[in-house]
Formats: C-alpha cells, structure tokens, sequence
C-alpha cells in the first residue's frame, strides 16, 4: 500500500508534523475502526477520522434520524429524517473523503450480533453508545479480542473520556465502572448542551489518531471537561485486581 500523489496534496498539513509523515498516513490509511453510535459523539468523531484519512470504517447504529438529533449531531441534516443513522452518516463522510470505504449495520450492538466487529478485523473500537449494556459489551469484546477500546460519554454540559484496553497492564471500563445499577441519565432526560459533543467526539477521534501511529493516548488516564465552569481534569486511573472483567 502506498500514497497516490492526490492523497498527499490532500492530506499534506498532517503528513508535514514529524510525528505522522507518509509512513504515520500510510498506518492511519491502513486501519480499520468501528464507531458504535452515530449520535452526538459519533457524528463528530467520524467526520474528523474521515478527514483525517481513515481506510475503512464500520458505523454501527439501529436509530433512524429524528429532527431533535440535529441540534448536536452534525452527521445529519434535516434532507435524512427517518432515514437510518448509519444511512446518513455515510452520506455525510462521503461527502468529506470519498476514500474511505464505509461499511454500515444499522442495528444495535447485542451479544448476537458482537461477531460482526470481528468480521471486519477492527483495530480500534469506538465506543459512542448511550447505555451501560452496550458499554459492558464492548469492554468484554475489547478484552477478548486486544483491541483498544475507546470510550466517552457526554451530557448537559460534562463529557469524559479516557482509552480502555490499549495494553494488558491498562485499565478496563469496569475497572472504573463496576457493573451494578447506574442511573439512566440520558440527553432525552436530561438535555445537552451541543458544543461538548462535538468536544468529546472530537477528542476521540484525537485518541484513535494516536493509537494508530504509536502517540501518547489516554491510557491509563481519565480526562473530564465542564464546558459550563471551563473545567478539565485528568486523573490517573489503576488496573483493578479485583476487576471482574481483566483480574487475572
């Protein structure tokens, strides 16, 4: 594999920071994700990654678009109301970078249908869901499979986001998040203020580019940002021995 002479015009501000050159462009044009929601978080997150260049992604999603979707989630427009998610987005992504190949599942994610990410030999998995379930799931597939999980979640005016599973010394989402009852605070019940979607979706794409090319990601550390207060803090995270999910 190996860069046209179109995609180094294009993708030339990046390519000239030392940290990426041809060889990084060449590693991010090779890898393929899976973005699990297309939502807030995942309308952001894949719209960078496609800028950016990635070879292949795999949109999971089982909603259709709904008019109060598109106060923050930018990879819609009015023209896909009732269209599926993943339907829309692809459109959208296609519209920034035609090279990369969309791959679509417009369902939800379930123990059922888990395997189809192995179908596609995903290197990143992008965890932009909106529930604890599907949050667990993705953690176990991480764990099973080694594939570096990237996780974030946002509301009202708070978002977080941290990288799961890069390593085997690293922390799972159950490290930090025991599997017990949770709240069920969601944008519908709570509200959200647009702007830190597009902050965290943002910073997830950030957290995908380095995994790729070998940069200092969030592993092991935990970021959280408070748009209202003009707040972010990070904090060290620790591997659980007692995790239930990655204890050996």
């Amino acid at each position: 594999m190996s860069l046209s002479d179109k995609e180094l015009i294009h993708y030339s501000r990046q390519i000239i920071m030392p940290e990426i050159d041809d060889s990084g462009q060449l590693k991010i044009k090779s890898s393929k994700v899976a973005i699990i929601g297309l939502g807030g978080l995942g309308s952001s997150c894949a719209l960078y990654l496609a800028a950016a260049g990635i070879g292949e992604m795999l949109l999971v999603d089982g909603d259709r678009v709904e008019s109060s979707n598109l106060q923050r989630q930018i990879a819609h427009s009015f023209d896909y109301i009732g269209v599926a998610k993943v339907e829309s987005a692809k459109n959208q992504i296609n519209s920034i970078n035609p090279l990369t190949i969309i791959n679509t599942v417009s369902e939800n994610i379930s123990d059922d249908n888990s395997q189809l990410l192995k179908d596609h030999e995903i290197d990143v998995i992008i965890d932009c869901s909106d529930n604890y379930p599907t949050r667990y799931l993705l953690n176990k597939y991480s764990l099973s499979k080694k594939i570096p999980l990237i996780h974030a979640s946002a509301i009202k005016f708070q978002g977080h986001i941290t990288t799961f599973n890069l390593t085997e010394n690293s922390p799972c989402y159950e490290c930090l998040f025991e599997n017990n009852n949770h709240n069920d605070e969601n944008c519908e019940s709570q509200g959200v203020f647009p702007p830190i979607v597009g902050v965290i979706g943002s910073m997830q794409a950030s957290e995908v580019l380095k995994v790729i090319l070998g940069l200092n990601a969030l592993d092991g550390y935990y970021q959280t940002f408070d748009l209202l207060n003009n707040k972010i803090n990070t904090f060290k995270l620790s591997k659980n021995p007692s995790c239930p999910s990655c204890s050996s």
